[in-house]
């Protein structure tokens, strides 16, 4: 479908990924003025349960701040031998999703697995999961049209994450702004990829936002 729309494609840590589908510059000005579509589907997704899951990730990320239920950290992942941030959003008091990479989830994972103790498990969810990230002013418009889901600054801020419906299927929603601008993140199963991405592009171009490459999105977060 990326080929389809006309899409540059770019090699990233072992996927063909879109770098861009129009000129960098106006895409990024569309991501600045209207709403943005991006496929984040090559993401490390790893799902993190147990009664004895917060002393598997103090074991990991010594001395961070874990998050509260429906809340997002970003922790320093060194301690785990990966290069970067990972992204900790806390599901339910015992059930974390952890995002990476796309070429660092099977290492946080092997950390994990060799860390684990007591009753703590990990799943890695890389490739069962698709993902799409919708950004820009528009954004919180696309997910009203296709979930009943509040949204609204004031009950779902920066940093917070909640599973929900979209599009009639089960995800979760993780809002992590770029740029000054809203950027929500929507993980669902693989099977229903290209069913989402298509419904996703739909509601997104009738906001008058386009699909985006990877080019666009590093020139937002500068």
């Amino acid at each position: 479908q990326h080929l389809a729309m006309g899409a540059a494609m770019v090699r990233e840590d072992a996927w063909e990924r879109p770098a861009r589908f129009k000129p960098v510059d106006e895409e990024a000005q569309q991501l600045r003025t209207t709403v943005g579509l991006l496929d984040i589907s090559p993401l490390g997704k790893l799902n993190i349960q147990g009664e004895d899951v917060e002393a598997l990730l103090t074991a990991i990320f010594p001395g961070a701040t874990l998050p509260s239920v429906g809340e997002v950290h970003k922790l320093d992942a060194n301690a785990a031998n990966i290069l970067g941030q990972v992204t900790l959003a806390r599901l339910a008091h015992d059930e974390f999703l952890a995002l990476t990479g796309p070429d660092q989830g099977a290492t946080l994972s092997e950390a994990l697995e060799a860390a684990s103790a007591g009753c703590a498990h990990v799943f890695d969810l890389s490739s069962a999961l698709a993902g799409a990230r919708i950004t820009g002013p528009s954004a919180r418009a696309v997910l009203e049209a296709i979930s009943e889901f509040d949204s609204s600054q004031s009950y779902f801020p920066d940093m917070r994450c909640a599973q929900t419906k979209a599009a009639e299927i089960h995800g979760t929603l993780v809002r992590n702004d770029l740029g000054g601008l809203p950027s929500y993140q929507l993980f669902f199963g693989r099977d229903f990829g290209e069913y989402m991405w298509a419904t996703l592009l739909e509601v997104v171009e009738h906001h008058g936002g386009i699909p985006v490459g990877l080019e666009a999105m590093a020139l937002l977060q500068g």
